[in-house]
């Protein structure tokens, strides 16, 4: 075959190879059919986190062909990223606490309650900037040429590289607003 034809091929074979070699073994906080979850509420340690985070920089290390020092950004930005988001899980966790306590409560005063929701929504709201905000650092860590490969791998695969690639919090994705429950096949 001639040049030209080898390297498209290439490329194309890599791209759709590409979207296997990013799947994460297991289904890590997603609930099973029987509403349990895979991991049973565990977080994430330090150790699992560095191997993880090890993982996921050598498959982009490979694919996007990252020079050391963009390696390095990345590497900080999502070491940066976990201990803020430990930090802001902790905080969920006493916010939920709190909530559960007092409607759990003898008395009820429905602006008491309105306030602490609201502090709960503002962390959500804030988790999800401090996401955006980092998977926007970290694309600007890429090459134009890099993040155009990012994209094309992102759209084959959910959210690829940046993100979690599942569909909806509960991992039943567009499936059980369709009907579709556990057990039943997909056609």
């Amino acid at each position: 075959m001639k040049k030209t034809t080898i390297i498209p091929v290439l490329l194309v074979t890599l791209l759709l190879s590409a979207g296997t070699s990013f799947a994460w073994p297991g289904g890590q906080g997603k609930r099973a059919c029987d509403n349990s979850y895979h991991r049973q509420g565990q977080r994430m340690n330090y150790e699992q986190h560095q191997v993880r985070m090890e993982n996921r920089l050598e498959k982009m290390a490979v694919i996007l062909d990252l020079t050391e020092e963009q390696q390095t950004q990345i590497e900080a930005l999502i070491e940066k990223q976990w201990q803020d988001r430990q930090s802001m899980r902790a905080q969920m966790q006493t916010s939920r606490n709190d909530l559960r306590a007092y409607k759990q409560g003898n008395e009820f005063n429905e602006s008491e309650f309105r306030a602490k929701a609201q502090k709960h929504a503002d962390l959500k709201t804030e988790m999800m900037v401090q996401h955006a905000k980092t998977r926007q650092q970290l694309f600007a860590v890429l090459t134009p040429e890099q993040q155009q490969k990012a994209e094309k791998l992102r759209a084959l695969h959910g959210e690829g590289f940046f993100g979690p690639q599942h569909g909806n919090r509960d991992g039943y994705g567009q499936g059980m607003r369709s009907g579709k429950g556990c057990g039943q096949r997909w056609n």
